[in-house]
């Protein structure tokens, strides 16, 4: 082995990456069974069975039509597959079983947990611990997506700001849906600013995105705009830029009817009706909301921008989406508050420093991006006013979670501004040293 010293700048930052990465993910692993429960947690699990179900009733899993009791297909409809098949997977290597009933809201707590909808410790940690392996290597293409578009000290604290951050330590360990769609989100940016010679390589990880979660669909959007870019930038042919837009297209759409067995019988009939129950989901959500508290309903823009800022830099960690059950998760919401790492730099002033910092971050990038016109740095952007866009827009309930997708886009920002500042006073200092040395020599 080289010794230290002998290692280029290079190797000694890949060694410190790496050192870092496992540091980070020990202390991400170490406290996840202490993340307050969430009762969405068990719908996971018990719809997890589905990975069994593949091989022993496959058929079952296909959309039938006139089924509407049918409560396995109601949440086949409303969610893709992808999460809850790693969390079946993890089920399957730790030896847990599923759940045998899903968590009903209109029960109380005692009597979810006498019907078996309460997920034994042992289940849950084992459960969680699936999906959050994907937090390292989020990090790391985070990472990797930050340094090509901008430096390495950007990469590093926007990689840093990423991992302590709030909403990242609570919704991705739990066993949800929201670690991997981070991961695949990041993926996909780190295909799209990575493979602008061959646009169409970044329908993989968006479609495995899509199938995380439908929050990252405008990822999707991104994706075709960068094709359409990158013909206008290197003179395609008419042919060429079809052919890759074709490919795009195609390759989302056969990798999202692949991973949905709930598509194969019925992929028209089915999707429509997926489509259809996922509005009707949110009317009903947003009624239940209006009717507790009217004053969370996002009814107008101007309130979504307010919940997104609020909970992008100054709520305190969600516990809950809503007060149902806030008495039982009351101790252990406690405790993992009380952990100064959990609600790190949601105070009064911190939170609006980094605010602050953010929006001069995002206007630094602006005037870099158009000084420069930089293809990465613009796919970056255009990703993160995309999905800013789509919350603004799509997005009228006030959880938490929800906002997630925008999260490495403001840590990225954050890290602009400071980077910006550090590399100007960097420069001046420089400059300062080496000027009496010119006169001097003159």
């Amino acid at each position: 082995m080289k010794p230290l010293s002998s290692l280029s700048n290079h190797q000694k930052n890949t060694l410190a990456l790496v050192i870092v990465l496992i540091l980070l993910t020990v202390l991400y692993m170490s406290s996840i069974a202490d993340v307050p429960f969430h009762p969405d947690e068990s719908t996971s699990i018990f719809m997890s069975d589905d990975l069994e179900i593949t091989f022993t009733d496959p058929k079952s899993l296909f959309w039938q039509p006139g089924q509407v009791d049918n409560l396995r297909q109601h949440y086949r409809k409303l969610d893709p597959p992808t999460s809850r098949t790693i969390i079946g997977l993890s089920r399957l290597i730790t030896g847990q079983p599923s759940l045998p009933a899903d968590w009903d809201w209109s029960l109380t707590w005692q009597e979810n947990k006498q019907a078996g909808a309460l997920p034994a410790p042992n289940l849950l940690t084992d459960s969680r611990i699936g999906i959050a392996l994907f937090y390292p290597f989020s990090l790391l293409f985070f990472y990797l997506s930050v340094h090509e578009i901008t430096d390495r000290l950007t990469a590093w604290l926007a990689m840093l700001f990423m991992a302590g951050n709030m909403l990242v330590l609570l919704h991705t360990r739990r066993a949800m849906t929201e670690s991997f769609m981070l991961f695949t989100i990041i993926l996909s940016l780190y295909f799209l600013v990575h493979f602008r010679e061959k646009p169409w390589l970044s329908a993989i990880p968006v479609a495995l995105a899509l199938n995380a979660k439908l929050s990252a669909a405008p990822l999707a959007a991104v994706g075709g705009l960068v094709i359409l870019l990158s013909a206008f930038q290197n003179k395609w042919l008419v042919k060429k830029w079809i052919t890759q837009l074709a490919a795009y297209g195609l390759v989302i759409l056969l990798l999202c009817l692949i991973l949905n067995p709930f598509l194969w019988a019925h992929p028209v009939s089915a999707a429509r009706s997926a489509w259809e129950s996922r509005l009707e989901l949110t009317e009903r959500q947003v009624a239940t909301v209006a009717e507790v508290s009217p004053e969370q309903v996002l009814d107008s823009v101007p309130k979504r921008i307010g919940n997104l800022i609020a909970h992008l830099f100054f709520t305190p960690p969600a516990i809950a989406d809503v007060a149902n059950y806030l008495d039982e998760t009351a101790q252990s919401a406690g405790r993992y508050l009380a952990h100064p790492l959990h609600s790190l730099g949601r105070g009064p002033v911190a939170a609006s420093l980094a605010l602050i910092l953010s929006l001069v971050g995002f206007i630094f990038s602006l005037l870099d991006l158009i000084r420069t016109k930089s293809p990465p740095l613009l796919i970056f952007f255009l990703s993160g006013l995309a999905q800013i866009a789509a919350i603004l827009l799509l997005v009228p309930l006030p959880f938490q979670r929800y906002i997630l997708p925008t999260v490495p886009f403001a840590c990225f920002w954050l890290a602009y501004a400071i980077a910006t500042f550090v590399n100007g006073i960097a420069a001046a200092i420089q400059q300062k040293r080496s000027t009496p040395q010119t006169q001097h020599g003159t």
